[in-house]
């Protein structure tokens, strides 16, 4: 063993891991062709946001739409070209983020997780919106953020008081 390592570092502990993983991972291996592919990846995923917010004015200035609504729209459609492109990332979408609250991701069974980040983003653009703007204007935003996330709760409330729940199977 050489020196200054003990038995219980991460190292000894992370292979038996690694290599149960390593089946669920192997489509990287064609989706991603080695040091190129590996650093090419992040370039991908890092271009969302740039194309996101650019896409966002351009409507805006072009077309005339609002930021909010461009913002909400163009964010569903994105994440959603994210998890079909290039073999299709559908990790971390903002819709995962609410995973410790039930009740704000029952409306997931409406449209699915895209959905769900839709929703966040709504509320958020909505109180983007009201930082902005005249007094009417944002105070509109502020109630219209409040109505669309009391919405979101209220139907979760109602969908998570009606799910019946069975026991599972015992593992182990």
């Amino acid at each position: 063993m050489p020196s200054g390592r003990s038995r219980t570092s991460s190292g000894g502990a992370g292979r038996p891991w690694a290599t149960a993983c390593r089946p669920t991972t192997r489509w990287s291996d064609a989706a991603v062709s080695r040091k190129a592919g590996w650093l090419a990846l992040p370039l991908y995923i890092g271009a969302y946001l740039p194309v996101y917010l650019w896409g966002v004015e351009w409507l805006a200035r072009r077309w005339n739409v609002s930021r909010v609504a461009g913002a909400i729209c163009l964010w569903g459609i994105l994440e959603f070209a994210r998890g079909l492109l290039l073999t299709g990332l559908p990790w971390f979408y903002m819709g995962h983020a609410l995973y410790r609250w039930p009740r704000l991701i029952q409306s997931a069974d409406l449209g699915g997780v895209i959905f769900t980040s839709t929703v966040i983003i709504a509320v958020n653009a909505l109180l983007a919106e009201s930082l902005t703007g005249t007094k009417r204007i944002r105070t509109a935003a502020i109630i219209a953020a409040a109505a669309v996330f009391a919405a979101n709760l209220g139907y979760g409330a109602w969908r998570y008081a009606t799910l019946e729940l069975t026991e599972g199977p015992v593992v182990g």
